[in-house]
């Protein structure tokens, strides 16, 4: 569980290095991991975070990441990455 929880948190955090590192398809997998409901409006793209993930990006300070891991912790174990 432990390792699970940090695992979570160092992706979350250096979420722009590990996508600007994957693979075209890794990306489709991140991306799809993280976001529904994606649409263009004009030149914007909207889209929902998908759960549990919403709640990590919706906290600025990502000291807290851990915490809120923990807090949604059977959440993040229903994530099949």
């Amino acid at each position: 569980m432990r390792d699970k929880i940090i695992n979570i948190v160092s992706i979350a955090s250096d979420l722009k290095h590990v996508f600007d590192m994957a693979t075209t398809s890794q990306k489709s997998a991140l991306l799809k991991l993280l976001l529904k409901d994606c649409k263009l409006n004009g030149k914007i793209l909207e889209y929902e975070l998908n759960k549990p993930f919403d709640k990590l990006l919706s906290c600025p300070d990502y000291k807290q990441w851990p915490k809120i891991t923990i807090n949604y912790l059977d959440e993040f174990d229903k994530v099949e990455v």
